[in-house]
């Protein structure tokens, strides 16, 4: 029986890792890449050999919708394209490995059902065809699907139990942080940990996926309609009470020169570094692969940091001005936009304020509050009422 679905929030809290768990730490991750590795492979061989079948060329000429939904099953669970079976080979590879230690079982199942997951929208044409993480793209998390083993959030004394491993959390006070302390009194699903590289150095965090709604930090408008306007660079917002033309993260300053600077120092590292990569007329070799020096690792390592500032900046401004929005109204109202039309005709403004992923972050926003988040009917030519939508095919 399928588990009915519940409101989910993410917190994210910093871990103390010494440099020997950090070695640990990392051994788990490799692990858990050669693993993806492995599943990904038979996953897309057993696919492969699916898709070659006669009997599944033959069920694709089925007009009956049903019937050929019912023949795809039978034909995926005979060739073992299944969640059960890609999990039950992804347990294999484990045990085989000797990687008890390192991955446990729930771990297992659900980097499992990732790849599962990932082919799956391959071969409905959804998406592309997932590629293997090599060295340079290694797993940077890994995640159980309960909180009951493998990987435990203790409340009681603020650690993460993963494994052997018991890795306390950098958890503020009450008074410095009331709302990740009342987050915390929900229940936790499951956890997940994962690191990101700061100022050069690796630093370790603990997801905790808490079920519920997430505590309101600011006062919000139930029930009120609230227009807008997004354009690049701005957005208009236009209440009951009041309107305003803000600009989209007006504290995010790209420092286009620097980031120019660090970009031409990278391709001169490269270029001098690795001349059997290029042409005699500067363009690359193709299939040629370079290896990047010492010099070239600490200005991509710098680069990197600049935009993980920026990034950090822009979410933060996305959350203020979402909040802002929230506390006129709940009920937002826009209007159908191409943001891919936005990023070609507007490409550095769009780089520097991601319109399109604050209308995802208010929407989500407005839904976990009670609200809505409102798009035009543009047959009907009808709207709400403090949003005027002009449908000129109706004028």
């Amino acid at each position: 029986m399928k588990r009915t679905a519940t409101p989910t929030f993410v917190l994210s809290i910093p871990l103390v890792v010494k440099p020997g768990e950090d070695r640990i730490l990392i051994g788990r991750m490799e692990a858990g890449r050669r693993l993806y590795n492995a599943t990904l492979g038979e996953a897309l061989r057993r696919h492969g050999l699916l898709k070659q079948s006669k009997d599944w060329q033959h069920t694709r000429t089925i007009a009956d919708k049903k019937l050929r939904s019912d023949e795809f099953k039978r034909l995926s669970k005979e060739a073992g394209f299944t969640p059960a079976a890609i999990i039950t080979f992804a347990r294999t590879c484990k045990n085989e490995a000797g990687w008890k230690d390192r991955l446990g079982s729930n771990v297992t199942q659900r980097i499992a059902e990732q790849v599962f997951a990932a082919v799956q929208q391959y071969a409905f044409g959804k998406r592309g065809r997932p590629r293997f993480k090599g060295a340079s793209r290694p797993l940077h998390s890994l995640e159980a699907t309960t909180n009951a083993a493998n990987i435990i959030w203790k409340p009681e004394t603020g650690c993460i139990e993963f494994g052997d491993l018991t890795l306390p959390a950098l958890l503020p006070s009450k008074t410095q942080d009331p709302y990740l302390h009342q987050a915390l009194t929900n229940k936790t699903k499951y956890c997940r940990v994962l690191w990101r590289v700061v100022s050069g150095s690796r630093r370790w965090f603990v997801q905790l996926m808490q079920e519920g709604i997430a505590p309101a930090k600011h006062e919000q408008a139930c029930g009120e309609i609230v227009g807008l306007d997004i354009g690049p660079s701005t957005v208009a917002v236009v209440g009951d009470n009041s309107a305003a033309l803000v600009k989209f993260c007006d504290t995010v300053v790209q420092p286009w020169k620097e980031t120019r600077r660090l970009q031409r120092a990278m391709d001169r590292s490269k270029r001098a570094t690795n001349p059997h990569c290029f042409n005699a007329n500067g363009t690359w070799k193709k299939g040629q692969k370079f290896a990047p020096s010492k010099r070239y690792t600490a200005i991509r390592t710098e680069y990197a940091e600049v935009e993980r500032k920026l990034a950090a900046e822009r979410k933060r401004a996305h959350g203020e001005l979402a909040n802002q929005i929230l506390g006129l109204g709940n009920v937002i109202q826009s209007e159908t936009l191409s943001y891919l039309a936005f990023q070609k005709n507007y490409g550095k403004s769009v780089k520097v304020r991601a319109p399109g992923m604050f209308v995802e972050q208010l929407r989500r926003k407005a839904e976990s509050a009670g609200g809505k988040f409102r798009l035009p009917d543009l047959a009907g030519c009808e709207f709400g009422t403090s949003y005027q939508f002009v449908n000129h095919s109706c004028t």
